[in-house]
């Protein structure tokens, strides 16, 4: 749901729970945060306050951790609500739940301590209109290994409740989503295969009862808890904000009008009091009966008719419950509640007295002009201007602004010989012919081009000629006026004043900007004729233009609120009331940080006292259009961020313990996390390979680099550097990518490289990189950083080495197998005790050359032993040996290691005829029943 959409849902619910209940405070959710930490490294997590957090608000923590037997430990402050486990084939799930009442100076995070470190998510979730003497209404939880994760339900809930449920799986399930019925907050994953993954909602209880259960779907069958928590809302003190009426501007003594006050609970009156409300209105004289009144549900619509002409200003006197602030009447009585009574007059519209509010540039509905005068015996109204045509003085008045460019326009006898009046705005007027039928009633409409309060007055006064001397009629009303339309126009980037490519659609349209670049464009209210509208922005309170995103591409994607690249935003976008001139306001900062392409939305926005949000927003059907932009886009992320990576050497042989080295042409393999942010460091989280904006495909744009870097001297090492191709998969603006890479062997032994640092500089077709302050290291000996760093480690030259063995034809004869390195020369690799010989291990030996007795039949393959599997060097050495041969028998035969049938070819290598070549296997002579020549003697002596 978008930020407009979720204001939106807030604020009715607010509204039904002020009507079922007014001692009720509306439960709202303000915002979420999520934290996750890595399995064996965590031993606490820090989860920040959800921006925004008010004292008295409530914060709701859920822990997942991926060990049944987790001890979850609090900070301060913090009290538990509840704990489950859940075990499932050795797979074990601990999720524990706390409460903290805000005060006025929060910490910015606070740290949940965990015995055991592995996998752990968490959120804190920050409620409002929460009860803060006892918050937690009630808790249920279960653990489960289901596919179906089942809070069971909480009895006899008070409305306005506020169901939350809360699960963990001990699983990485990214695209995990809330269950039905309920709005979700937050969610996360600490892995996208393994640790946990935990997400949230809630709902509001609209009535009284059971809080049902809430489930979840998991993605597989695995180990879960399901938990949900009710919490209760605040019970407010009854306070009504004001009381509201909206009386006309002039009215005559013969006839009532019909006045409604309102018990409003706000500044802007959106919401009314839900009870009955006892009224004492005024003055007495002029309510007659009416003065004392009861309103129901807050509203309640009455009869005022003062019988003696004068000036009235119109109030509630008293009343019960009590109202905090002054009686206004912000559409009605010229904004003063002051109504002005004749004998008789020149009234509009009876029996409500009321102008209609206009579009600007559009012509109104018809409009009724009533010459009435009071009978004296009867005191009602009769005509004082019956079946003639009489010029009627008309004039025009500023009120809000108080001051413009434009005329009224007055459209006279628009159903007969209509003729069109540009008013004055001063007294006596410009004079109209208008024709008064036998009820004395005349029609007109109206044309204003601008926008804002405006008054309408007008007079005529007998005479000689007309038969009707003595005769005064006066009258004055006064309407609204609001744009046709907002429009949107000069789209750039300020950066450089780059124009949005025409029309984009998907992921392969042209690049326009980077999420968080800020946008200038200019906004204009617009009349019906597409004039500027030179008043919008002048009135008092300013009226004001709230953009909001609609999201065009991807579809199912997310689409936050555009808002000031320095502030935050209102009324759920981009929100600005002040700057314009003659209408217009050119806007430099609005950022929308996310991937895609979207359009942009221009709506009235709403300012308390003034009758723009009254007549409806732009676009409501009565006239008036909303102008969205063209398409703008393709937006890309402004830049990759990279979470802490990890180095695995020799990554083709799992080593257990972890091996300090990888040989060169052996594979290497780093671990890190790639998130895709806009210019304020927010996940964009349309940078999805499902749903088709994530650029970077492939492993190889990674921008892998190595290079040896020591006492300040780098010895790149890029050119001998290889990168296996893998797809790297996004979700939601996430990547966790293990790149698999080689650094080649030189024809001639080289190394150690004791220092060697792999570096990354990922790119994606739009040119995306890492922050520049990520970059940390040279591997292009240039001076200056180009790679971030994902760790060092040692290379090593290495090679397999047999030596020739001469032995007893009785006994089995060992090969020396020796796995060396080189520095300065070939030496035994202490360090190496990993390389793997059984099963499928370092090659694939043969027999050959036989001579002597020896042959295929009695030394065969099956005489070749490398020990019991599973295998490995230890210091270097390989456990190599060949068993006697059958009966006795005298001769030799040459083993070799096929290295390559296996991926060893990086042991290969052996100096023949002097000079050492990478590509010969090793081999060597096994001999039985030869014997080494006897040594020289030194020494002898025989003792007796």
């Amino acid at each position: 749901m978008s930020p407009r959409g979720n204001l939106l849902r807030c604020m009715l619910l607010a509204l039904l729970l002020l009507v079922a209940n007014p001692l009720r405070a509306a439960i709202t959710e303000v915002a979420a945060t999520t934290a996750i930490g890595a399995n064996g490294t965590t031993a606490s997590l820090s989860i920040a306050v959800p921006a925004g957090t008010l004292a008295n608000d409530v914060l709701l923590v859920q822990i997942s951790a991926s060990k049944a037997s987790e001890t979850i430990t609090p900070p301060a402050g913090w009290t538990l609500i509840r704990s489950e486990t859940a075990t499932l084939l050795g797979a074990g799930m601990t999720q524990a739940l706390y409460y903290r009442v805000a005060t006025g100076t929060e910490s910015a995070s606070y740290s949940f301590g965990v015995s055991i470190p592995t996998w752990v998510a968490g959120s804190m979730i920050n409620f409002r209109g929460v009860s803060t003497s006892s918050p937690i209404f009630g808790h249920s939880g279960q653990g489960g290994v289901l596919l179906l994760a089942t809070a069971p339900a909480v009895a006899s809930c008070p409305v306005g409740a506020m169901q939350v449920g809360l699960f963990g799986f001990n699983t990485g399930a990214l695209g995990l989503t809330i269950g039905v019925g309920l709005f979700p907050y937050a969610s996360t994953t600490t892995n996208p295969v393994l640790g946990v993954t935990i997400v949230n909602g809630g709902n509001v209880m609209g009535a009284a009862g059971t809080c049902p259960a809430v489930t979840t779907l998991a993605v597989s069958v695995t180990a879960n808890v399901a938990q949900q928590v009710v919490l209760r809302p605040a019970v407010v003190p009854v306070t009504i904000d004001h009381f509201e009426l909206n009386p006309p501007t002039t009215g005559i003594t013969c006839q009532p009008q019909n006045i409604t006050v309102k018990a409003c609970m706000d500044t802007a009156c959106t919401s009314l009091y839900s009870g009955s409300v006892s009224v004492t209105l005024g003055p007495a004289s002029a309510w007659g009966s009416a003065s004392s009144q009861t309103l129901s549900n807050g509203t309640g619509t009455y009869a005022f008719q003062p019988l003696i002409p004068g000036s009235y200003t119109l109030s509630v006197l008293s009343s019960n419950p009590t109202a905090v602030g002054a009686t206004t009447c912000p559409t009605g009585g010229n904004g003063t509640c002051t109504i002005q009574i004749y004998n008789s007059g020149l009234v509009f519209n009876p029996p409500t007295y009321v102008l209609p509010n206009l579009v600007s540039g559009i012509n109104s509905a018809t409009i009724t002009v009533a010459a009435l005068g009071s009978d004296p015996a009867s005191k009602q109204c009769i005509p004082a201007l019956a079946n003639v045509t009489r010029t009627v003085s008309f004039w025009s008045s500023y009120l809000n602004p108080a001051s413009g460019t434009r005329a009224l326009t007055l459209i006279a006898n628009p159903n007969g010989a209509a003729t069109t009046n540009t008013l004055l705005g001063i007294s006596p007027g410009t004079p109209v012919l208008l024709t008064f039928n036998a009820s004395g009633q005349a029609q007109i409409q109206l044309n204003y081009p601008d926008v804002g309060q405006v008054g309408l007055n007008t007079s005529y006064v007998g005479s000689v000629a007309t038969a009707d001397l003595g005769l005064s009629l006066t009258g004055s009303a006064s309407f609204y006026t609001k744009p046709y339309t907002l429009a949107l126009s000069n789209i750039k980037r300020t950066s450089d004043n780059s124009s949005p490519p025409s029309n984009p659609t998907g992921p392969s349209s042209a690049l326009f900007a980077r999420a968080g670049d800020a946008l200038t464009m200019t906004v204009t209210a617009k009349n019906f004729a597409g004039q500027a509208t030179p008043n919008f922005g002048k009135e008092t309170p300013a009226q004001g233009v709230v953009l909001t995103s609609t999201l065009v591409a991807p579809a199912a994607g997310t689409n936050p609120a555009v808002l000031p690249a320095s502030g935050s935003s209102q009324f759920g976008g981009y929100y600005l009331n002040s700057g314009f001139s003659g209408g217009a306001v050119t806007l430099t900062d609005l950022v929308w940080n996310e991937v895609g392409i979207m359009q942009l939305v221009p709506h009235v926005a709403n300012a308390s006292g003034l009758g723009y949000f009254t007549l409806g927003d732009l676009g409501s059907g009565d006239g008036s259009v909303q102008t969205p932009s063209a398409n703008l886009g393709r937006f890309a992320p402004h830049h990759f961020a990279m979470g802490t990576p990890t180095l695995t050497n020799r990554a083709d042989l799992s080593c257990s313990p972890a091996s300090t080295f990888t040989y060169l042409d052996e594979p290497l393999s780093a671990q890190f996390q790639l998130t895709a942010q806009a210019a304020a460091n927010q996940t964009t989280r349309n940078y999805d390979s499902t749903l088709g904006f994530a650029k970077l495909v492939s492993t190889t744009s990674l921008g892998l680099a190595a290079a040896n870097i020591a006492g300040g001297s780098v010895q790149p090492l890029n050119s001998r550097l290889t990168v296996t191709a893998q797809t790297v998969n996004w979700s939601s603006g996430v990547a966790n990518v293990s790149p698999t890479l080689k650094i080649a062997r030189a024809a001639n032994p080289d190394g150690p490289y004791l220092n060697s640092y792999i570096g990354t500089a990922p790119g994606d077709s739009d040119m995306t990189a890492l922050a520049s302050s990520a970059l940390n290291i040279d591997t292009q000996s240039s001076g200056s950083a180009n790679h971030a760093s994902l760790g060092s480690t040692i290379l090593r030259y290495g090679r397999l080495k047999l030596s020739n063995a001469l032995g007893s034809d009785q006994l089995d004869l060992p090969v020396p197998a020796i796995l060396e390195s080189w520095n300065n020369g070939f030496t035994q690799n202490r360090d190496d005790n990993c390389t793997v010989v059984l099963p499928s291990g370092i090659g694939v030996a043969s027999l050959g050359n036989y001579t002597g007795g020896l042959n295929a039949g009695n030394m065969g393959a099956s005489h070749i032993n490398f020990g019991t599997a599973p295998a490995r060097a230890i210091q270097g050495k390989v456990a190599l040996s060949l068993l006697r041969p059958a009966g006795t028998v005298k001769g030799s035969v040459d083993i070799t290691i096929d290295l390559a049938a296996n991926g060893f070819s990086y042991l290969k290598g052996i100096l023949a005829a002097g000079n050492f070549n990478a590509s010969l296997m090793p081999w060597a002579r096994a001999a039985f029943g030869l014997y080494a020549s006897r040594q020289p003697m030194i020494y002898l002596r025989e003792n007796y």
